[in-house]
């Protein structure tokens, strides 16, 4: 698959639900891909689960932006830190 073929030595992808998976980690993160459950509540977990591992600067990238719930939360982060761009809403960690 693609992380055997292409992805560096640095990309390991872990499967499982943010409050399970993400205390777990012991290291902070630069780059974050949220692809969770579309109700509100859930989308709003995995980002608060990830919150403590984020460096300065660091990218959250949220999938499925346009299932209203998803966007509902989206909506309440700051907007001068967030933007949109097709399926996805990005937010700089400040």
């Amino acid at each position: 698959g693609f992380l055997k073929q292409r992805a560096s030595k640095n990309v390991t992808m872990i499967i499982g639900h943010s409050s399970d998976v993400v205390p777990m980690i012991d290291m902070m993160w630069d780059l974050v891909h949220i692809d969770g459950g579309h109700a509100y509540e859930q989308a709003k977990s995995d980002y608060e689960a990830c919150l403590p591992k984020l460096n300065p600067g660091a990218v959250v990238m949220f999938d499925d932006i346009h299932d209203p719930n998803v966007a509902r939360f989206f909506d309440e982060l700051p907007s001068e830190s967030t933007t949109k761009c097709g399926n996805y809403g990005v937010m700089v960690h400040r």
